[in-house]
């Protein structure tokens, strides 16, 4: 499913259960190629804590670590490491606030954690911007020359994206053959011309001059 937040669409995968008992064979190959990995907690579970440590050990066992930071290139392991976030549901369901408070205290440290019911819609919201957040991507929208920026369609790169990353987005051969651009946004002054090593901020708006 897609989920709209804002202006971009996040692609959403559900997965069935990772369980000591039966896990699909393909279920750890998707893990492997996803940006970001939401860990869903049944907090009405009596072993929601069981439930948590299975899960982390048996991917390990596929060689897929859960972290909260930004995932490392580790070519000399086969290990791979995802971004994790923990979702804990049915935050409706008698002793759910209970589960949440002990799930909160031994993995909040350790990976970012929301809690949601999908039946009173308790933080459904605040988990779009959490799970963006996570994401750590940036949304930059092009600017042509001369025209009004297009505002409905970003460009979203990873945090850390300089211009020339932007500019090989909108067109590979704009890398070599950008002259210069102007940046607008973020109470900056607008239209200043920036350098080919600009590190783009969420929502910053490029005019690119090749």
């Amino acid at each position: 499913a897609m989920m709209p937040y804002e202006d971009i669409q996040i692609q959403l995968v559900d997965l069935p259960p990772v369980s000591l008992q039966h896990m699909e064979t393909w279920v750890p190959n998707i893990i492997r190629t996803s940006d970001l990995v939401l860990v869903v907690i049944d907090l009405s579970s009596p072993r929601v804590l069981e439930d948590m440590e299975e899960t982390i050990d048996l991917l390990e066992k596929y060689k897929i670590k859960l972290v909260s930071y930004k995932p490392r290139e580790r070519f000399w392991e086969s290990i791979i490491e995802k971004r994790t976030h923990c979702v804990g549901t049915k935050q409706d369901i008698p002793g759910a606030e209970e589960n949440s408070t002990i799930l909160r205290e031994l993995y909040s440290p350790r990976f970012g954690f929301s809690i949601v019911s999908a039946i009173t819609g308790y933080g459904m919201k605040k988990l779009k911007q959490e799970i963006f957040d996570a994401l750590e991507i940036v949304r930059v929208y092009s600017k042509p020359p001369g025209k009004e920026p297009d505002l409905s369609r970003p460009y979203t790169l990873p945090k850390g994206s300089t211009l020339l990353d932007f500019a090989g987005a909108v067109h590979r051969d704009f890398v070599e053959r950008l002259k210069f651009a102007r940046l607008w946004g973020h109470g900056k002054f607008e239209g200043q011309r920036i350098q080919r090593d600009y590190v783009l901020q969420d929502k910053d708006i490029i005019e690119l001059h090749i």
